[in-house]
């Protein structure tokens, strides 16, 4: 069930045997998009990723012995000629075609937050995986390099918002509008890159995975 403020989230449970089990964000969002019905309710334990340091995991779950179990929201990725997955963390559109780099030096940027973290940085503080919401932080594509060097460099405490050149928003569904050379990266691998844009929207997907750690 959705979490409401001032709900406790996550419980202690005894960590069944034979769960499936991913090191990151991205291998546990390619097992959901084929698991079998019924397969996300029971659960996969979680090793490393920004959903996992969100959680506050430290990957030591072992099956038979205590460990915290919560229900996570996940993230529908569809583009506007067809591609279609699924993201547990975060999906960044940026500007250019630069490899898994998702701080552009220059354009736009737009981080769609699951979780809270994103590598080293806490770019949506106030972001929580079980709320049925999702976080957007847009980077307004006029921010100078030496001032988005700045920006990283606060983002890493959480300490960047609020700022003229940055924008937050949540709710169920964002779309984003990128024209030009661009990149998609989704659970921090390069999903699509497009010459001449892209047309994205991301929806949540409420309560939909289970996750232990």
């Amino acid at each position: 069930m959705t979490i409401r403020k001032g709900e406790e989230w996550g419980e202690r449970r005894t960590l069944p045997r034979g769960l499936p089990s991913a090191g990151d964000d991205a291998a546990a969002a390619r097992w959901l998009a084929t698991a079998p019905p019924g397969a996300a309710g029971e659960g996969i334990v979680l090793r490393g990723g920004d959903m996992a340091r969100t959680l506050g995991s430290v990957g030591t779950a072992v099956a038979g012995a205590e460990a915290t179990r919560v229900v996570v929201d996940v993230l529908s990725v569809a583009t506007s000629t067809g591609e279609s997955c699924t993201a547990l963390a975060h999906v960044v559109v940026r500007s250019g075609r630069r490899g898994r780099n998702w701080w552009s030096r220059t354009g736009r940027v737009v981080l769609v937050m699951n979780a809270q973290f994103l590598g080293d940085a806490d770019p949506t503080p106030r972001s929580h995986p079980g709320d049925g919401r999702l976080d957007v932080l847009e980077v307004d594509a006029s921010m100078t390099r030496r001032v988005r060097r700045q920006v990283r460099a606060r983002m890493r405490t959480g300490s960047h918002l609020p700022h003229p050149l940055l924008s937050v928003s949540a709710s169920a569904t964002h779309t984003v509008d990128l024209p030009g050379r661009c990149t998609v990266l989704v659970d921090g691998a390069v999903w699509l890159r497009r010459r001449n844009g892209v047309r994205l929207v991301v929806q949540v997907r409420p309560d939909a995975l289970t996750v232990w750690s």
